[in-house]
């Protein structure tokens, strides 16, 4: 039997996100990491990200790793599926007092990897749970593959039961660092203005790299890849000397936060520092910058209007939108409609 006989009986017999999701492998990180990642072409364990001083955001929980074996985290982690339980509590900016153990991935995007390509490496191995904290046992071959509770793997809906939760965390694991170029097919992001974030920034950095993954990259239309229950941009546009920025869906956010603040203790959340950088460039050279100061509510925060002034010849204007140091936004928006005819 072969790796692909027993995904194909997964995919025929698993039904609802189980089923989209069984022939992939995932790897979840913030959108800092993700332009570093496809800048060098690849996926560098924990430790090795460290000496070579690539990894931006740290996703992970310090109080997880601090008890998690030194030997795992020499190695580069996927998991089996999206929406585990340590990405409900990572994805997305949360405020600093429902933040568990300060883990953050403020911009969150997805590595789709061909599982059946990264089991095929001779270098690959799996766990049937999640392999942080002690952590459990972890497999290479076919025999062992075909044995793993692939129903609770991929199991979907509320997280009630806590061994569940460690089988929905169940890993794909290689050594040191991998070559995305071997299986990669999508990467994910959670609208279209992180996408045009993530490819703004790309091309800015590496414009062969951007070329390169372009074609690749795209926005989800389901929510069985995000959470979308953090703090986050869902628009930026200018028209008519005004900025508008609106946030991310209330509910989802509220919900979320609400949970935390009740097992907490926390009656009320403070507000969000944020910083808004804008700068009208004409031809490459910068015309004009502005540097805003404001606070978002967390809970309540909806759109933002902001009225700009009228800068004579600019062609484009970048915005730079952080929260607390974590950029959320960094985009360029064109000030003038072009000619096509």
């Amino acid at each position: 039997m072969k790796f692909e006989d027993i995904i194909q009986t997964n995919y025929k017999s698993l039904s609802g996100n189980g089923k989209s999701w069984c022939r992939y492998a995932f790897h979840f990180t913030d959108i800092s990491n993700a332009v570093e990642i496809l800048a060098k072409k690849t996926l560098y364990s924990r430790n090795v990200a460290k000496e070579m001083d690539v990894m931006h955001n740290d996703n992970a929980s310090r109080q997880v790793i601090n008890v998690t074996k030194s030997s795992i985290l020499d190695y580069v982690r996927f998991y089996f599926r999206p929406l585990t339980p340590t990405q409900y509590n990572n994805e997305g900016f949360k405020h600093k007092d429902i933040r568990l153990n300060n883990a953050n991935v403020p911009v969150p995007v997805f590595f789709v990897f061909d599982l059946n390509k990264l089991l095929n490496n001779p270098h690959t191995r799996f766990s049937e749970k999640s392999l942080a904290g002690s952590g459990c046992e972890a497999y290479s071959s076919t025999e062992e593959f075909s044995k793993l509770d692939f129903e609770k793997i991929y199991s979907d809906g509320v997280m009630a039961d806590k061994e569940i939760r460690k089988y929905r965390q169940a890993e794909i694991i290689f050594p040191e660092k991998y070559n995305i170029d071997d299986s990669l097919v999508y990467i994910v992001c959670r609208n279209s203005l992180e996408k045009e974030y993530l490819t703004t920034t790309l091309y800015k950095k590496d414009k062969s790299t951007y070329e390169k993954y372009i074609n690749r990259i795209y926005v989800s239309k389901r929510d069985n890849i995000f959470y979308y229950n953090g703090l986050f941009l869902d628009a930026c546009s200018y028209h008519n000397k005004q900025l508008s920025i609106v946030f991310s869906d209330t509910y989802k956010r509220r919900k979320y936060a609400l949970k935390c603040m009740q097992k907490h203790d926390i009656d009320k959340l403070s507000a969000v520092d944020e910083q808004i950088k804008l700068e009208w460039i004409n031809n490459g050279h910068l015309l004009k910058r502005i540097v805003i100061e404001s606070q978002v509510d967390y809970l309540n925060e909806i759109y933002q209007n902001i009225n700009l002034p009228d800068i004579k010849n600019a062609e484009y204007l970048n915005v730079k939108v952080s929260f607390e140091n974590h950029v959320m936004c960094n985009i360029e928006l064109p000030m003038k409609k072009k000619n096509i005819f």
